[in-house]
């Protein structure tokens, strides 16, 4: 990792694992992008399909770190966190493709607006071409335009599988950002700091992202959305073809196995984490009757998912410790976060 000389205005972070079928686009669209001075870091995840070599024959300036084994989505960009300095850090995916003016809008944006700690954009779905050449093809097929929350809990990527005519065209606060493309204030990662964790490690990879914009939301941090801050990401199937999902097996099965795995124990972490008495009280019934009815269903269809409990009986102590500090700290409320939960 060649030393950081000087601080520039943001930090753009990509962690790779496997990822070189889609580097050379994404590199490409933030070598293009106009506006602030900005440093790329990587960091890999121990990838075994040449992308290593491919990033230091093409880049060999590149700010790279290496890692000798895959350490996960969050624990690896807390890493790259560490070493930048930047005012402002975009948390990228390697299948994402921004459009040019993407960073411009987005820190002319926070720099005007200092009560917000985070920023995206539309964010729409792209395919490869079915010929040789393997094209970049977009589609107007939304993928996210913030996260949207629902009484029982869940949250989800608002918009995610319509089709764009311009629904959520309209700028406006969101409970949280997809962290396949999340612009980040350093401030407002440093008040949500824990030890050296701002991704919470616990989650390894899914939902932590959730868990980002829900302790940003508790220290009185907004989040906005902007419609024309456009990129594109590569989801054929939702899921499962992100590195956020950072499975490790060979082949569907097993892949599909880790990523139920993460996202029911994770699921759990967060309440855990962020469900207090005041909001039990009044929301109860409707997470009750969601998590029962998703415990029959993993019973009958996926019943190793259900090993997730034994995970999250062993991280429970360290979980409440973290809930603790975060509720030490917080300028808003739960029953002002609740706000969010039952706006749909």
């Amino acid at each position: 990792m060649r030393p950081i000389s000087e601080v520039p205005l943001v930090t753009v972070q990509i962690v790779t694992w496997n990822s070189l079928t889609h580097l050379p686009s994404c590199l490409a669209a933030i070598m293009q992008q106009r506006g602030p001075a900005r440093q790329l870091m990587i960091v890999d995840n121990a990838s075994v399909d040449n992308t290593v070599h491919w990033l230091e024959e093409h880049f060999p300036h590149l700010n790279l770190l290496r890692n000798t084994r895959n350490l996960g989505f969050c624990r690896a960009h807390n890493q790259a966190l560490r070493l930048s300095k930047s005012p402002y850090v975009l948390i990228l995916n390697p299948d994402v493709i921004l459009q040019p003016d993407w960073l411009e809008r987005g820190i002319n944006y926070l720099e005007g607006h200092p009560p917000a700690g985070s920023f995206g954009g539309k964010l729409l779905r792209y395919h490869y071409s079915a010929d040789e050449l393997k094209e970049v093809v977009p589609s107007g097929i939304i993928d996210s335009t913030g996260l949207h929350c629902f009484r029982n809990r869940q949250v989800s990527d608002r918009g995610s599988g319509q089709a764009d005519r311009g629904q959520y065209d309209q700028a406006g606060e969101v409970f949280g950002i997809s962290g396949a493309c999340l612009l980040l204030r350093r401030s407002a990662l440093e008040s949500i700091r824990w030890h050296d964790e701002y991704l919470d490690e616990d989650f390894f990879a899914y939902k932590d992202d959730v868990d980002l914009a829900w302790r940003l939301q508790r220290l009185g941090w907004s989040s906005w959305y902007d419609p024309q801050a456009v990129a594109y990401h590569y989801r054929t199937v939702r899921g499962l073809d992100t590195i956020r999902n950072v499975a490790l097996s060979k082949n569907y099965r097993s892949r599909h196995q880790m990523i139920s795995f993460y996202s029911y124990r994770n699921h759990w972490l967060l309440l855990a984490k962020h469900e207090r008495r005041s909001t039990w009280w009044l929301d109860g019934p409707w997470i009750s009757w969601y998590e029962l009815r998703k415990f029959a269903f993993l019973l009958l269809t996926q019943p190793r998912t259900l090993q997730a409990i034994g995970s999250v009986i062993r991280l429970w102590p360290r979980i409440r410790r973290k809930a603790r500090l975060l509720e030490h700290h917080a300028r808003r409320s739960p029953l002002a976060i609740r706000s969010w939960f039952v706006m749909s």
